[in-house]
């Protein structure tokens, strides 16, 4: 709408009435896609025509009566615009079908021509498409129609001046002032400021809307200099003059300052026009208000502009490809980096000769219809080498046309540090591997070796005694004692053995794991195995809540809390009974417990010390045992 206004603002309204109307159809035609526009008087006499035939007014003229009854006298009568979509179809339009069947013309637009109150006629726009006509574009219409009423009667009063050339000076004078008066109107319909002005740049006349806009009145602005009231009075009176070298000017920019300071932005355009000698008078000009425009001109800049830092600063390649010719359109910084190349040398590429793997008619997203979201692919950059990249292909429309949106991420680092790591799991399992079969060859040693020697430790305590029962009374007090050492030596021997088998088999005895009842567990060591260690140490085992079951090894926790219980009650306080304490809390998936005494404790620099094979904190005399239940509970 904004070029329409602009190129019916140019039209030399200098010109004869029919002339500049017929100028007037050509650029609406031409500017809004109608194929056919016609001007018709209020008698129902077609006044002016744009891409009709030659005997299209003769046609029309034949069928005034028709003309007069249709839309077009319609129009006339009720001073309102009327369209018809499809005008073959409506039966409205019976009496013009005849006129407008040849032409296939199926949308028409019938605009009053009002002016002063009076209907001076109407004009028409045809098109062979059923279009949909918008409320903009109406109104748009109507002030063009206003424009055209004003024409209308000056070219009746041309007229009526060449029937009174003989007549009384009085009436030719009247007659021109009339003239005068309707192109004045003609100029003051505008909404843009309007300025005619000399070959030296001096102002000559103005409208209305030049007074609003720079907030003096017409006779303050006329025979001042054109160049005085913008802001750049250089460009301005470059550009005055320029109309006066070329015959016109086209969109020049130029900032109009009103008298309270007030700077507004124009478009400027311009044209000559001349006296009936052909001779240059003076420049029309038309300045179009474009702040807004360029105001938003500027915002979309801005954005552009943050959106390609954006863009740049991302650690993301970004790649836009045009979806019809499969043409790169743009890139970011990081796109470039990891293509390898320059963005001159990338973009107007075709991606699958490029940096796409896939074959002409085969692309992943326009022809063979998949989706990538976050998908490993690969890329070849400028140097034929291909990466792995995480990729994300999106679809989108700009400016009604189709493109892809392709960002990926460099993993190169990430897949050499997964291959890396699956090395290195490999080299830990076979190490794993190895250990286990060390490990197992261990224990098998330590199991047979220790089994081994209980044998041979139970022949030396059997015959020890049988020794001390032949030999008593007979040996004096020196050989009593040493025999006494070499039992006594045996049987601590023995109960290493025993306690290295039984660390061997919390390896080697692990069963599979199973549901286990903690409570009925302690009842059994309590009233069973432990009942005559409770007895002697007068022990109590207190569980002041019910336990919650495990899953775990049976024989396992059974042994745990076996040793437990016994370390509890055997370093126990003198003077003061033992007490163990068992307690069991859930967290998540797990199950704490916490088995407690009130026996001497130990020591914050032992805490590591007692879980030591065989390593005693106190000696043998004050507390027995081998050493290795703690490392025994600990294993398990």
């Amino acid at each position: 709408m904004d070029e329409l206004h602009k190129a019916t603002s140019e039209i030399d309204v200098q010109s004869l009435p029919k002339i500049c109307i017929e100028k007037m159809l050509k650029v609406i035609c031409n500017n809004l896609g109608y194929r056919f526009g016609t001007v018709i008087k209020a008698d129902g006499r077609v006044f002016a025509r744009c891409n009709l035939p030659e005997d299209c007014p003769e046609q029309v003229n034949k069928a005034i009566a028709q003309v007069l009854s249709s839309l077009s006298g319609e129009a006339i009568k009720t001073g309102r615009i009327v369209v018809f979509r499809d005008a073959l179809s409506d039966p409205c339009l019976a009496p013009w079908r005849e006129l407008i069947g040849p032409y296939n013309i199926k949308t028409m637009v019938w605009i009053p021509l009002l002016s002063e109150g009076r209907a001076h006629g109407t004009w028409v726009l045809c098109d062979t498409q059923i279009r949909d006509v918008s409320e903009e574009e109406l109104r748009t219409l109507g002030q063009i129609g206003a424009m055209i009423s004003i024409i209308i009667p000056s070219d009746q009063c041309t007229d009526h001046l060449d029937q009174q050339t003989e007549g009384p000076g009085k009436e030719i004078t009247e007659t021109i002032c009339d003239l005068q008066l309707y192109s004045r109107e003609l100029i003051e319909v505008s909404l843009d400021p309007l300025v005619t002005f000399d070959a030296g740049g001096i102002i000559l006349d103005v409208n209305s809307a030049t007074v609003q806009a720079t907030g003096k009145s017409r006779d303050e602005l006329i025979g001042t200099r054109f160049a005085d009231h913008f802001t750049y009075p250089e460009r301005a009176y470059s550009g005055a003059m320029q109309v006066f070298e070329t015959g016109q000017v086209r969109d020049y920019e130029l900032m109009m300052k009103a008298a309270d300071g007030r700077e507004t932005i124009v478009a400027y355009n311009a044209s000559v026009y001349r006296d009936l000698n052909g001779d240059v008078v003076g420049a029309f000009a038309a300045l179009r208000d474009i702040t807004e425009r360029k105001r938003a001109e500027e915002k979309i800049k801005e954005s552009e502009k943050r959106l390609k830092i954006i863009l740049d600063r991302l650690q993301t390649g970004v790649v836009i490809i045009d979806a019809e010719t499969h043409k790169i359109t743009d890139i970011n910084s990081m796109a470039a980096e990891i293509i390898g190349a320059p963005k001159e040398e990338i973009v107007g590429r075709v991606c699958h000769k490029f940096i796409c793997p896939s074959e002409v008619g085969k692309c992943p997203i326009t022809d063979l219809g998949q989706s990538i979201d976050n998908s490993e692919r690969e890329m070849i950059n400028a140097h034929g080498k291909t990466i792995p990249v995480l990729k994300t292909v999106t679809s989108i429309t700009l400016d009604a046309h189709p493109y892809i949106i392709d960002s990926f991420i460099d993993i190169s680092d990430r897949k050499r540090a997964d291959e890396e790591k699956e090395a290195l799991i490999n080299r830990l399992d076979k190490m794993n591997q190895k250990l286990e079969q060390s490990n197992k060859e261990l224990q098998d040693f330590v199991y047979v070796s220790s089994h081994d020697l209980r044998e041979p430790l139970r022949k030396i305590l059997i015959f020890g005694r049988l020794l001390e029962e032949t030999l008593a009374g007979k040996l004096d007090d020196d050989q009593q004692e040493n025999f006494e050492f070499m039992i006594d030596g045996a049987n601590k021997m023995q109960e290493i053995v025993d306690a290295v088998l039984s660390y061997s088999s919390v390896i080697t005895g692990a069963k599979p794991s199973e549901v286990v009842n903690m409570n009925i567990i302690i009842d059994d060591l309590e009233n069973l195995e432990l009942a005559d260690r409770l007895e002697e140490t007068a022990g109590t085992i207190i569980v002041p809540e019910p336990l919650p079951p495990v899953y775990a090894d049976p024989s396992q926790v059974h042994h745990l809390l076996q040793h437990l219980i016994v370390n509890g009650l055997k370093y126990h306080q003198q003077g003061k009974l033992p007490e163990i304490t068992i307690r069991a809390s859930e967290l998540d998936s797990m199950v704490r417990a916490v088995v407690e005494d009130n026996g001497i404790g130990i020591a914050r620099d032992h805490y590591d010390d007692v879980f030591t094979m065989f390593r005693r904190l106190h000696p043998r005399k004050d507390y027995e045992g081998t050493g290795i239940g703690l490392t025994i509970c600990k294993r398990i």
